[in-house]
C-alpha cells in the first residue's frame, strides 16, 4: 500500500512523530522494540524532507563530546553531527509538551490529593459499596477542592508535616495518594539500562527548563 501525502501532510507528521519520540526517549527503558520502532521512523521520516521541500524545518548541529557515550565517539575524531528541528519548530512543540506536563502535574496532583483524603475517611470496601454516582459525588468535591485551592495559590500552601516527638505519624489509607513507580516496558529486555541515543535525526534540547505559568499556579484548563 502506498501513503501519498502533502507537503503539508509531511510537516504535520514530522511534528507528530518528534512528540511522539520525545515521549519514546523518556521511556524508563530506551532500547525496547516499541521505542526503538518510533525512534527509527523519526528518523526515517525526517530524512524524507527533501523529497517534499522541507529542508527548512531542519538544522545541522555538533553533538557535544560530553553526552556522546565513550562507545560511539573516541576523542581525537571528528565530533558527530546529527540533524534537529529548527528552532522556531522547535519552540513551537515544546510549547506544547511543556503545557501537558504542566497540566498533568497539577491533574495528578489533585486526583491523588483527593484519594487521600478519601482513603483516609472510611475503608476500600466501604468505598467499593458506594454507587458509582456517590463515588463521583466524594470524588468531584475533594477535586474542586484542590483544584479552587491550587487555582488560587499553587503550591505556596503545601508543606511535609512532620509528626510530634514521641508520636506515630498519619496511618496512610489504601488510596493515600503515593507516587507509584513507572511500569517496566512490555517490550524492554531485562537488564538492559536506560541510555542516550546518540548521532541520530532526532535531538531533545531544552530538557529540564522551566516551563509556563511562573507563578507556581496551574495554567488554565477545562473542568468536567
Amino acid at each position: 500500500m502506498t501513503i501519498r501525502l502533502t507537503p503539508r501532510q509531511y510537516r504535520t507528521l514530522v511534528k507528530m512523530a518528534w512528540l511522539a519520540s520525545r515521549v519514546a526517549h523518556g521511556a524508563e527503558v530506551t532500547d525496547s522494540d516499541t521505542v526503538t520502532g518510533i525512534l527509527d521512523l523519526t528518523d526515517f521520516l525526517c530524512n524524507l524532507a527533501p523529497s517534499f521541500g522541507a529542508e527548512d524545518m531542519f538544522e545541522t548541529v555538533t553533538i557535544p563530546t560530553d553526552i556522546v557515550e565513550e562507545s560511539d565517539f573516541s576523542v581525537g575524531t571528528t565530533p558527530p553531527v546529527t540533524v534537529r528541528l529548527e528552532t522556531s519548530v522547535e519552540e513551537e512543540l515544546l510549547s506544547l509538551v511543556e503545557w501537558f506536563e504542566e497540566y498533568s502535574f497539577w491533574e495528578i496532583l489533585e486526583d491523588r490529593l483527593a484519594m487521600r483524603d478519601i482513603s483516609e475517611e472510611r475503608t476500600e470496601a466501604q468505598w467499593n459499596w458506594l454507587p458509582d454516582a456517590e463515588k463521583d459525588r466524594i470524588y468531584n468535591k475533594y477535586v474542586d477542592f484542590y483544584f479552587e485551592e491550587f487555582a488560587e495559590t499553587g503550591v505556596s500552601s503545601l508543606r511535609l508535616i512532620q509528626p510530634e516527638p514521641g508520636t506515630s505519624p498519619i496511618p496512610l489509607g489504601w488510596g493515600d495518594g503515593s507516587a507509584t513507580s513507572l511500569p517496566d516496558s512490555p517490550t524492554a529486555e531485562p537488564g538492559i539500562e536506560k541510555r542516550l541515543r546518540s548521532g541520530k535525526i532526532i535531538e531533545f534540547p531544552g530538557i529540564g527548563r522551566p516551563v509556563g505559568s511562573p507563578d507556581g499556579k496551574p495554567p488554565k484548563k477545562p473542568r468536567a
